[in-house]
């Protein structure tokens, strides 16, 4: 899988949920279901934003793996533990 790696401010959210919905909207899915699902994803990297603050460095993949499509995000909470947050198929 090749992620995306940012760092966490407001500029990465948008940036990421605008990608989000790009890849939903090529899959013509139905625009309320984009429209919760980027909202949920934009609440979760708000919510990250607020408790650990600016600069956290995340990745994002978006896109198929083994034929289901996938958002996974993850970031970095201590110098050697990796973090799973969100993750849908």
């Amino acid at each position: 899988m090749n992620y995306k790696d940012y760092v966490l401010n407001e500029t990465a959210i948008d940036l990421i949920s605008s990608d989000l919905q790009d890849y939903l909207n090529n899959l013509n899915t139905e625009k309320r279901s984009v429209q919760m699902f980027r909202l949920t994803v934009e609440e979760t990297l708000l919510n990250i934003l607020t408790h650990c603050g600016h600069n956290i460095k995340i990745s994002i993949f978006i896109g198929r793996h083994f034929g289901q499509h996938i958002f996974r995000l993850l970031y970095k909470a201590e110098p050697e533990e990796k973090q799973t947050l969100f993750h849908s198929s």
